[in-house]
């Protein structure tokens, strides 16, 4: 936990402790008692550099001007129990200039297409959005969902999408051949079990 006596309405502060946090480790959630004093929740994990080559390299391309190059995941392939914590690490890379700000969604869907958990931030826990990317900037994305303790067993997929702040707008998605496939992209699935 990170308590703040600065938060994002007091835009005169930066909140470096913060940000070294979220490039660091994998961003839960927040509280906010006041506009000035907010209970921020990580992970204890440590969460890969920026530049680290990503333990499943992938290729999509969001609106022309994004790419998603890779994700790590802990625990990694294994099973995990309800009340445990799945941290993801998505990485991202500026191809051109994007064309406004977006917001990264983080999910975690039931087998009946249902959200069961989500994050949705601005990249970096809102650190460095992307009005503000430059071309050839590489950006890591931690989150980290903590599974509820009656969480139903089974099979969960891992989303990931950006969307507009303007007009929740989803961007388009590219494979790697360039095909146009859905809105989201479907990192993985993970097996909870009791």
């Amino acid at each position: 936990f990170l308590i703040n006596e600065h938060g994002p309405f007091t835009p005169e502060s930066p909140r470096p402790l913060e940000w070294w946090m979220s490039e660091n480790y994998f961003y839960v959630g927040v509280q906010e008692f006041n506009p000035i004093v907010r209970l921020v929740e990580f992970s204890a994990a440590r969460a890969p550099a920026p530049d680290d080559v990503p333990a499943h390299a992938v290729q999509y391309q969001l609106d022309q001007s994004i790419a998603l190059t890779g994700w790590d995941a802990r625990p990694d392939g294994t099973p995990i129990r309800p009340g445990g914590i799945l941290n993801l690490s998505t990485q991202w890379q500026a191809l051109a200039a994007p064309g406004g700000d977006y917001k990264i969604g983080t999910y975690l869907i039931t087998q009946q297409g249902a959200v069961a958990l989500q994050v949705d931030s601005i990249p970096v826990n809102d650190f460095w959005p992307t009005g503000a990317w430059r071309p050839g900037d590489i950006i890591r994305h931690n989150v980290a969902f903590v599974l509820p303790k009656d969480l139903a067993p089974g099979f969960y997929e891992v989303w990931t999408l950006m969307y507009s702040t303007a007009d929740n707008s989803r961007l388009s998605v590219q494979d790697a051949s360039g095909t146009a496939i859905r809105d989201h992209i479907v990192l993985f699935t993970v097996e909870v079990t009791r």
